[in-house]
């Protein structure tokens, strides 16, 4: 969503709030399950967010690089997983994208916007 936000205008403010605020709830969260040292892991996992964004951005309309890019985030740290599936969260996604381009801008900032069930292609 962060990347249709940045190519709408006006959007791009709020789209930076939104990432702004996804990161401090991760901050208090972590803080409030007791870990002394928050910043660190909540950097870990800035660096593999933006990570994932952009292998997912790279992957373009690509099916097969996203299918790999989701196979190494979402099973990488298995010895094996449900390949399966795979073609299932590259399908869920573009029906996503596709969702995305159709709205306003506006319905995502003001949270009317409906995400796919899961499961709907």
């Amino acid at each position: 969503m962060q990347e249709r936000l940045l190519r709408e205008a006006g959007a791009a403010e709020f789209a930076q709030a939104l990432a702004e605020a996804f990161f401090d709830d991760m901050h208090r969260a972590i803080r409030e399950l007791g870990v002394l040292d928050p910043g660190k892991r909540v950097k870990r996992m800035a660096k593999a967010y933006h990570g994932r964004l952009q292998a997912y951005t790279a992957a373009g309309a690509d099916d097969e690089a996203l299918k790999a890019a989701f196979a190494r985030n979402l099973y990488g740290t298995l010895k094996e997983g449900d390949v399966r599936r795979l073609a299932d969260a590259v399908a869920y996604a573009r029906a996503t994208q596709a969702r995305l381009a159709e709205v306003a801008a506006s319905a995502l900032m003001d949270g009317s916007f409906a995400w796919p069930p899961p499961g709907s292609p």
